[in-house]
């Protein structure tokens, strides 16, 4: 490669990262409203999850004197 089609790439490469962060920083769009997976969970009322993998052994965490997970 010669001196021409380095520049050439660089400027490619500049352009686009300059692309790249206006687009992150500049150009928020508004997330659409999720019902959620649980609409009516209540997470200070959980007391517990189990979760039972298929061909691994299950997990359990239980929640303890009002302490988080």
């Amino acid at each position: 490669m010669n001196s021409k089609n380095n520049s050439i790439w660089f400027v490619v490469a500049a352009a686009l990262g300059i692309f790249i962060f206006a687009f992150e920083h500049y150009f928020h769009f508004a997330a659409s409203a999720q019902a959620g997976i649980l609409p009516r969970l209540q997470p200070d009322a959980v007391t517990g999850v189990q979760v039972i993998p298929s061909g691994a052994p299950e997990i359990c965490v239980a929640r303890t004197n009002g302490n988080g997970f």
